[in-house]
């Protein structure tokens, strides 16, 4: 299989990248967003809040849909939120079932096939990145139970017409009409200090620890899911003996980093701080995520 032909199969799907506060897709995601941009991925940015706490949210907003520009996400795909239960803060904790009635919305509407979000530690253990993780889980767990049920008359033009999409490309392996359609959460791992600060050279300490490259996982992702191949072909793609691997997603720019120019845009928080985290952090180079399994 020529897996770069498969790029413009990859254009019909779109990928959501769940985040807390306006930076949080550039200074963590970086890497992941441009692996998604060239698979030519409908990609969206759903924030749940403006980053008010400074009482800076107006220019929050604007800074986001500037650095999402920068890395070629159109305006009209970034979604800020203002719920007054999930405002900025440590000391604010926010309902993980609020956030995964949110996601309910918002994957209906905008036909969401994957999810990318932080893990359970947040990266920087911040309680907000936390809860969102955990109203991203609930969700997913809700979702996949219904899934497993009969289709609710009120999602049934959703699922007829990802059926419809899945017809008109001729692939079998999609959704179809009576079933709610598969989505895929995957959460951004949270490493130790010294891991978080090496930059770069984590890409040689991830692969000692088993990371798979994405862009080899995102192969057999769609190669799975294609009709009339050689079933031996296939195992011999999908097969590992993990079944949640740790996918690697680099990027190898380094001066500046490519996470540089999203986060010039954020006048409001680009302090010095930041400046070192870009420049030393691993998540401007490599993020390392595994999928959310629903239990």
């Amino acid at each position: 299989m020529d897996y770069f032909k498969k790029k413009r199969d990859s254009s019909q799907r779109t990928v959501a990248f769940i985040i807390a506060h306006p930076d949080d897709e550039c200074m963590f995601f970086t890497p992941t967003i441009l692996h998604y941009k060239r698979l030519e991925y409908n990609i969206k940015v759903l924030c749940l809040s403006t980053g008010d706490q400074a009482k800076l949210g107006q220019f929050r907003r604007v800074e986001l849909v500037k650095s999402c520009n920068e890395m070629g996400i159109p305006a009209r795909n970034v979604h800020i939120f203002d719920s007054p239960v999930m405002q900025d803060g440590m000391d604010k904790h926010w309902p993980t079932q609020d956030i995964a009635d949110l996601l309910g919305d918002v994957v209906e509407r905008y036909l969401i096939d994957e999810i990318i979000t932080f893990d359970q530690w947040g990266v920087s253990r911040h309680p907000n990145h936390c809860d969102t993780y955990k109203g991203v889980e609930l969700f997913l767990k809700t979702y996949q139970a219904a899934r497993k049920k009969t289709l609710p008359t009120s999602h049934r033009k959703q699922v007829e017409q990802q059926h419809k999409t899945n017809n008109n490309n001729n692939n079998s392996g999609g959704s179809t009409v009576g079933q709610l359609k598969e989505i895929r959460g995957y959460k951004l791992e949270t490493v130790g200090l010294l891991r978080k600060y090496i930059g770069i050279w984590d890409i040689l300490v991830s692969k000692l620890f088993g990371a798979v490259d994405g862009e080899t996982y995102h192969a057999k992702q769609i190669y799975s899911n294609e009709s009339n191949q050689d079933n031996t072909s296939k195992t011999s793609l999908i097969n590992n003996n993990n079944n949640n691997p740790t996918i690697m997603y680099t990027s190898t720019q380094l001066f500046p980093p490519s996470s540089y120019a999203p986060m010039k845009q954020h006048e409001t928080q680009f302090v010095w701080f930041r400046y070192l985290f870009i420049f030393l952090s691993r998540y401007s180079f490599i993020n390392t995520l595994t999928e959310i399994k629903s239990t």
